[in-house]
This record gives structure tokens, sequence and C-alpha cells, in this order.
């Protein structure tokens, strides 16, 4: 007789009887649906923008048009489609409201100066005049 394992469903949490030690599914089509659409890179990404920005792939596919595909601050293309070669969704962290796409360094860069403009025009003045040593 072949080993049986008892097991949980990755998606529903439901027990289930696997004859494979691998299996993380039950039976149910819609776990497997589930399953597969999780791991689908565009199915993610189009759940992370609703759920983050309340943005839908269409609003997202609009924005970065109106843009002229490219980052607003560097004008830089995005490389390709996955995580870190697409353009990210910059938003307002107090209000959450999108302000536009940006590049991955450009997105991080606002971050670290805490979408201050004070502070980012300092950091400028710095760059453009830096003081003599």
């Amino acid at each position: 007789m072949k080993a049986q394992f008892n097991k949980n469903c990755t998606i529903c949490g439901v027990e289930f009887v696997a004859k494979q030690h691998r299996r993380i599914l039950c039976d149910d089509e819609a776990c497997r649906y589930a399953h597969a659409k999780a791991r689908n890179p565009r199915a993610r990404f189009e759940a992370h923008l609703k759920t983050k920005y309340g943005l839908s792939l269409e609003r997202y596919d609009e924005i970065l048009a109106e843009q002229g595909g490219v980052c607003l601050i560097c004008r830089k293309a995005p490389v390709g489609k996955r995580r870190n070669e697409r353009l990210s969704v910059d938003h307002n962290h107090e209000t959450g409201k999108v302000r536009g796409i940006l590049c991955h360094q450009c997105n991080a860069g606002l971050g670290w100066f805490r979408d201050d403009p004070k502070l980012l025009r300092s950091a400028a003045e710095y760059l453009e005049k830096p003081p003599t040593t």
C-alpha cells in the first residue's frame, strides 16, 4: 500500500489526503485556479496594484502612456516586465494618492529624502555647488 499524507491545502486550508508528499492543493477547482493565478506574474502585479493603490492594470497602462512610457523624473523607459525592471507606482504616503509612475531608483530616492521637497532642493544645491574643501 502506498503512503498517504494528511495535508492542508495552501489556498483554503482544508485538510485532505495526498498520495504524494509534495502535493499542496486539495481537489477543489477554485483552489487550483487561485494557485495558478498567484503564480502568474502579471496577475500578481494586477492584484498588487488593486490592493495597494486601488489601480486597475488598465489605469496603470493609461498613466504610463500619458507620461510617454518613461519615468517622470529621469525619463528612462522600463527595461523589462519583471518586478525590479518595470516602473513603480509613486504615491503620497499620507493620502495614498498616486502621483505618477517612476523607475525604482527615482522612487526609492524620493523615499530616502522622505518625500521632502526642501530636502531634495538642498541636495540639488549641494550637488550643483559643493563646498570647497
